[in-house]
């Protein structure tokens, strides 16, 4: 049986893994962001910092680990209510 630790870290290798993947920028995905077409739209994207992109991911990532060790390690013995 594989221990909980070992599937924290893989999921946590898992998470990174697709982060990185996701950050890479190739050759399609720029040549895509240069071609912009002339919107008459009100709305126009604010371009955040790489910092705050980062800062947000990481923090989501860290909610969702702390849900899931909450979730993974709650005692699952119910309580008496006469005690």
């Amino acid at each position: 049986m594989i221990h909980r630790t070992a599937i924290a870290n893989r999921l946590t290798g898992l998470g990174v893994m697709l982060m990185l993947i996701g950050a890479l920028e190739t050759p399609a995905v720029a040549e895509m962001s240069t071609h912009t077409q002339p919107s008459s739209s009100p709305w126009h994207p604010i371009e955040q910092p790489l910092a705050l992109k980062v800062g947000v991911t990481v923090g989501g990532i860290a909610l969702i680990g702390l849900e899931l060790w909450w979730f993974l390690n709650r005692d699952r013995t119910p309580k008496s209510l006469d005690q």
